[in-house]
């Protein structure tokens, strides 16, 4: 519905679906949930607002999408 909204708009407005996983703070203690993959804050953070001001590399990123922009931006990668 979401991608749909997005295309229904006529160019006013784009969208994007993300799936992230389990979201981590370097505050909060690292519990991992077996089959449910881990992003840090920091990760998410970044590579969301990069494709918001470069524009959506694709319509739905995965939890790996976001860690590989989110360190790429951050030049940790």
């Amino acid at each position: 519905m979401i991608l749909k909204y997005g295309a229904d708009s006529n160019g006013t407005l784009q969208s994007c679906v993300v799936k992230p996983g389990r979201i981590g703070h370097p505050s909060r203690e690292r519990k991992e949930i077996p089959g449910v993959p881990h992003i840090e804050l920091v990760d998410i953070a970044a590579a969301l607002l990069d494709q918001i001001e470069n524009g959506f590399e694709k319509d739905t990123l995965s939890n790996s999408d976001m860690i590989r922009i989110g360190q790429r931006v951050l030049g940790e990668n």
